[in-house]
């Protein structure tokens, strides 16, 4: 299975890569191809020695099992400075402990089932699942962390497009933004100044400079109270104020009210999410990027309350003038947007495909092993109707059992990434809201796989061989 994962591996990626970014070069680095032998293997290794054991493990070293993956939960979510590493392991003891929870489940499923209410075949029907744990926990354990990812990614995704849509509505507030491939706008600026005195026109600029250990974009304009709003400052920004990304201030470790290393005068009076920025930005008024020693040059503009006829005839005078609108700058953002987490969402139903397929072997192996049972309800008048009705109860046990393994694992999982992993990692952090359809799409797909995949005939060679068992 690692073998042919390594030989289709290649193709996933530049299918995955061309739906993104087409056109784009995509290369396997042998860490992706060790990484991907590692996890293949050990992978194989964990299930098959989870599934072959037969004794239970002693209570001291399950003990310092859930200890040690508290211990790391607790580390990766507390200690800042375990960076990345600290998040990433921190979602690992989640999924560990998550599927620990699988046998215990099980348990309480089988002290249920022994003397509960209902009928007799429900009752089987319920049993069926918890007494052969070994072929059922590996199985229900691995959709259990399927339908974990997909809820806990999707979950993440779509507050990750909430933040970025509410952040494109304040920055986008005026009706046309104009680049000038680094020329001056100073032109073009007095052009519109002089014939449509009543537009509101902004110039921006631009320069790399270092703050403390940093080398920083320090971006310049006049900021009025309406351009400061457009940050989420309430005033206008006055000078020797400076609003800073959220990347930045990390890396600062400041905060509002704080001053900037290397330029005690530069009060930081605000943090702006700076979503898809590949740099750390600071904002300055014109006056305070001179004072610093700035030699202050224009490249881009913004334009509101500009008529239409007056705004072709100012970009006909100026062709190397790149106009956009500012509907037409949301719909390219949020259809990259969309695209780049295309890729996570196929990923995600990838997984489901897989505990699938794991899950189909696993119910028909509970049903190879049930051949004589069913001989023994067939000899007692149990009719066929009846007996579907069992594989029914029985594929809904391993469906319920997984839905509720699956909903604490997503939610978590979706917390970490938005509260842990985003902050460590790229610099911002995301308000975290469950979503409804998130979360009730996997778990439906959850019930359904295991619904579908217990329905489902044995080959012809399986159902002789238990035909010969059963005789």
């Amino acid at each position: 299975a690692t073998g042919l994962g390594l030989l289709v591996g290649p193709l996933l990626a530049n299918l995955l890569m061309e739906m993104s970014v087409p056109g784009a070069n995509q290369s396997i680095t042998m860490w992706a191809v060790i990484k991907g032998l590692l996890s293949g293997v050990g992978v194989s290794l964990l299930g098959a020695w989870m599934a072959c054991r037969e004794e239970p493990w002693h209570p001291a070293l399950r003990w310092l099992l859930l200890s040690t993956l508290m211990v790391g939960l607790l580390v990766g979510l507390v200690h800042e400075g375990s960076g990345l590493l600290g998040a990433f392991v921190a979602v690992f003891a989640l999924c560990l402990l998550g599927t620990l929870g699988v046998r215990p489940l099980l348990k309480q499923m089988r002290a249920r089932a022994r003397g509960g209410a209902g009928s007799l075949l429900a009752r089987i029907g319920v049993r069926e699942v918890v007494w052969h744990p070994a072929e059922s926990s590996v199985a229900i354990g691995a959709l259990a962390l399927a339908v974990g990812a997909s809820m806990g990614v999707g979950i993440m995704v779509e507050n990750f497009r909430s933040d970025f849509t509410a952040m494109l509505d304040q920055r986008l507030a005026h009706d046309t933004f104009v680049t000038s491939a680094g020329r001056s706008v100073q032109q073009p600026y007095q052009w519109l100044r002089e014939a449509a005195p009543l537009a509101v026109v902004q110039r921006y600029g631009r320069v790399r400079h270092r703050l403390g250990p940093l080398a920083v974009e320090l971006g310049y304009t006049d900021f009025t109270a309406a351009e400061a709003a457009r940050y989420g400052l309430a005033r206008a920004l006055a000078d020797s104020e400076t609003l800073i990304s959220e990347r930045l201030a990390r890396a600062l470790d400041v905060q509002p009210g704080d001053s900037l290393p290397g330029s005690p005068t530069l009060k930081v009076v605000g943090v702006f999410p700076g979503f898809g920025e590949p740099g750390m930005r600071a904002l300055v008024s014109n006056a305070t990027a001179r004072s610093m020693g700035v030699a202050t040059h224009f490249d881009r503009m913004s334009v509101s309350g500009l008529e239409s006829d007056m705004l072709g005839q100012w970009v006909s005078a100026f062709p190397w003038l790149q106009t956009q609108s500012r509907a037409q700058m949301r719909t390219v953002a949020l259809e990259i947007f969309d695209r780049t987490f295309a890729i996570t969402r196929v990923l995600t139903l990838l997984s489901l495909v897989v505990a699938a397929v794991g899950m189909y072997n696993a119910l028909l192996a509970l049903r190879l092993n049930q051949t004589r049972s069913e001989k023994l309800l067939q000899a007692l008048g149990v009719t066929d109707r009846e007996r579907r009705g069992i594989a029914m109860r029985r594929a809904a046990m391993v469906g319920g059992a997984s839905m509720l393994l699956a909903l604490p694992l997503g939610i978590g999982m979706a917390w970490l990434l938005c509260e842990v992993v985003n902050p460590r990692a790229f610099g911002w952090s995301l308000n975290f809201s469950p979503a409804i359809a998130e979360i009730a799409l996997p778990l439906s797909l959850a019930f359904l796989v295991a619904m579908v995949t217990g329905l489902l005939p044995m080959p012809p060679g399986e159902r002789a061989i238990a035909e010969v068992e059963g005789v």
